[in-house]
C-alpha cells in the first residue's frame, strides 16, 4: 500500500496542477520531490528512482492535464534533482539506520557486560562473606584453644606461688611474676585479636543506636578499679543517640579511656567527653591531660600492634586504637587525634546521628 502511494499521489498532483497552467507547476515539482524523498527514505535510492519514473509514467496516462508533453519545469530539472535528492535521502536514512543499529548493539553489549559484572560482584561478595564467616569461626576456635592452656598456666603458677610462699627466693618470685604477666598479656592479646576479627566480619546494623551517656557509665564501671587507683575524673557533657551498636561504642570508649589512664602524666587524670552535632553526624571528643603524642605518630597509633612506649612502661597489645578505627570506619564515621607531647591528647570520632537529645551532664570520679 505504501509504495503504491508514492506512485499515485505525485502523478495525480502533477496532472491536476498542470491543468491550471504554468503558475502552479512549482507546486507539482515540490509534490513530486517529496514523493521521491519519501520513497528513498523508506526503501533507498532504487525505490526513489522507481517512484519517480513510475509517477511520470502515470502522469502521461492521466488525461486531466492539458498537454501530452512533460511539463517544462520537470523536463529541465527533474532527473538531476531526482538523483541528487534520492542519493542524499538514502544516505541519510542509511546512516540513521546504521546509527540505530550501532546504538542498539551497544546497549545490548552494555547490558550484557553490566549483568556479567553484577554477577561477578555478587559472587565475590558471597565469597567474601563466606571468608569472613570462616575467619570468625577460625578466630573463635583459636581463641578458645589458646585461652584454655593459658588459664591452666596461670592457675598452676598461682598455686605454686601460694604453696611455696616464703620458700620462694627473690629471683624465683620475679620469675613467677614474669610468668603471670606474660600469660595475662597473651590472654589479653588473644581477646583483642578475637574482637578485631569479629568487627571485621560484623555487618553494620543501620537500625542500631546507642546512648553516649549510658556507654560512658558502663565503661566507667568496667574500669572502676583503674579509675580509683589513678584517682581519675571522667566527665561527659551530653548524651546523644548515636547510630552504632552499643557494644561497639563501649569498645571504642573503653580503649580511649583506658589509654588515657595508662598514659597519664604526674597530674591526676582528667578525661572529658563531649559531643557536638555536625550535620547528620555527632562528633565525639575524648580528651585527657596525659603525656601526649608526637605529631609524627598521630597516624601510626591507629596501626595494628603499634606502640609508642615499651611494654614494660605500659601494658597493652597495640590493637586498641586499631580496633577503634575499624569500628568507627564500619559505622560510617572517622577517627583522628590531635595532641602534643606534655599537653594531653584529644581523640575525635564521628558517628551518624539518630535523633537530637537533651544535654545531660555526667561526672564520674575515682
Amino acid at each position: 500500500m505504501l509504495p503504491l502511494t508514492f506512485l499515485v499521489i505525485p502523478a495525480l498532483g502533477m496532472s491536476v496542477l498542470s491543468a491550471y497552467g504554468s503558475t502552479l507547476q512549482p507546486l507539482s515539482n515540490v509534490l513530486f520531490l517529496l514523493a521521491v524523498a519519501a520513497a528513498a527514505w523508506w526503501g533507498g535510492i532504487i525505490a526513489g528512482v522507481l517512484s519517480a519514473f513510475g509517477a511520470v509514467s502515470l502522469f502521461y496516462a492521466i488525461p486531466i492535464h492539458k498537454t501530452n508533453s512533460f511539463p517544462e519545469h520537470f523536463r529541465v530539472t527533474a532527473l538531476t534533482i531526482l538523483v541528487g535528492v534520492a542519493v542524499l535521502v538514502s544516505q541519510v536514512a542509511s546512516a540513521r539506520r546504521k546509527a540505530e543499529e550501532i546504538l542498539i548493539a551497544s546497549n545490548l553489549l552494555l547490558e550484557k557486560r553490566v549483568k556479567e559484572r553484577t554477577e561477578e560482584l555478587d559472587e565475590a561478595l558471597q565469597r567474601l562473606q563466606e571468608s569472613n564467616e570462616e575467619l570468625q569461626h577460625f578466630a573463635s576456635a583459636v581463641s578458645h584453644d589458646l585461652q584454655e592452656p593459658l588459664r591452666g598456666l596461670t592457675v598452676s603458677t598461682q598455686l605454686l606461688q601460694r604453696r611455696l610462699g616464703a620458700e620462694l627466693s627473690v629471683e624465683a618470685e620475679a620469675l613467677v611474676h614474669d610468668i603471670l604477666l606474660g600469660a595475662s598479656t597473651l590472654n589479653q592479646l588473644v581477646r583483642d585479636l578475637l574482637s578485631y576479627t569479629q568487627v571485621l566480619g560484623d555487618a553494620n546494623d543501620q537500625t542500631a543506636s546507642a546512648d553516649l551517656g549510658d556507654a560512658v557509665r558502663a565503661v566507667s564501671f568496667a574500669l572502676r578499679e583503674q579509675i580509683q587507683c589513678a584517682n581519675a575524673r571522667i566527665a561527659c557533657a551530653n548524651s546523644p543517640l548515636l547510630a552504632i551498636k552499643r557494644v561497639h561504642l563501649e569498645q571504642v570508649l573503653q580503649n580511649l579511656i583506658s589509654n588515657a589512664l595508662k598514659y597519664r602524666s604526674q597530674r591526676e587524670p582528667v578525661i572529658a567527653i563531649e559531643a557536638h552535632r555536625n550535620g547528620n553526624c555527632w562528633q565525639v571528643r575524648v580528651s585527657d591531660n596525659g603525656i601526649g603524642i608526637p605529631p609524627d605518630h598521630h597516624e601510626r597509633v591507629f596501626e595494628p600492634f603499634s606502640r609508642l612506649t615499651a611494654r614494660s612502661q605500659a601494658s597493652g597489645t597495640g590493637l586498641g586504637l586499631a580496633l577503634c578505627r575499624r569500628i568507627v570506619d564500619r559505622s560510617g564515621g572517622r577517627i583522628w587525634v590531635e595532641s602534643e607531647p606534655g599537653k594531653g591528647s584529644s581523640f575525635y570520632f564521628t558517628i551518624p546521628a539518630v535523633e537530637p537529645r537533651t544535654d545531660e551532664d555526667i561526672s564520674i570520679s575515682g
